[in-house]
């Protein structure tokens, strides 16, 4: 499926996901998010417990808790990279699927529960393995 330039365009890809997760505006993102991975998951992935949360989010000048952003920010960065390889169907099952990467939790099951500063970074890796494999 890959010629001899995608492993450059993986990185490419992985750039444009990232510039785009810090360049976008909250509003943007969630609602990006809200399209490609539906309200509840979400809101599941930002720890709140009501969809009209998330549209509040996209719809008035209500920001999410900075925790919250920071999960938000990377699913949008992940779903950027799985979209761009994948297509954007495989991405909300990639987000609730059993990884064997991740200790056979889902990653939005991680980027809700466990610290950012390990789960972002574990989350994104399977991230990159699944679109480079």
């Amino acid at each position: 499926m890959c010629d001899d330039g995608c492993m450059e365009s993986i990185a490419t890809v992985s750039l444009r996901a990232y510039n785009d997760s810090i360049r976008q505006d909250m509003p943007q993102i969630v609602d990006d998010l809200r399209h490609v991975l539906g309200a509840k998951l979400v809101a599941y992935i930002a720890a709140v417990t009501e969809t009209r949360t998330v549209r509040e989010w996209v719809t008035t000048g209500r920001r999410p808790a900075p925790a919250a952003e920071q999960r938000l920010r990377l699913a949008h960065r992940v779903v950027t990279l799985i979209r761009a390889s994948e297509g954007v169907g495989i991405v909300p099952t990639w987000f609730q699927g059993m990884n064997p990467m991740l200790g056979d939790r889902s990653p939005a099951r991680m980027l809700r529960e466990d610290d950012f500063d390990d789960a972002g970074p574990r989350v994104l890796a399977a991230a990159t393995a699944f679109v480079g494999a």
